[in-house]
């Protein structure tokens, strides 16, 4: 396999898992957050994660992590106004 080859099926894979991965969340792919997922799953290919399945688990896995801080029922951060 060559460099396009693996850069064709990097693409496919990963878009593939994102769209999934979005539409079972209800997020936008194009939105921040579906931006950022796209991101992480494109790292985790490189880190070996090829087949789709993968891909979602390394997802779910960032956003856990990434929602850990967040605390329902804490008070609200104060805003600065400028």
């Amino acid at each position: 396999m060559d460099q396009d080859d693996a850069s064709r099926h990097e693409l496919e894979a990963v878009r593939e898992a994102h769209e999934d991965w979005c539409a079972e969340q209800s997020i936008d792919p194009a939105s921040p957050l579906g931006q950022e997922a796209l991101l992480m799953m494109v790292k985790a290919f490189r880190k070996g994660a090829f087949e789709k399945v993968d891909l979602v688990a390394a997802c779910d896995a960032f956003m856990d992590e990434r929602q850990r801080p967040v605390r329902l029922g804490a008070p609200a951060i104060p805003s600065v106004e400028r």
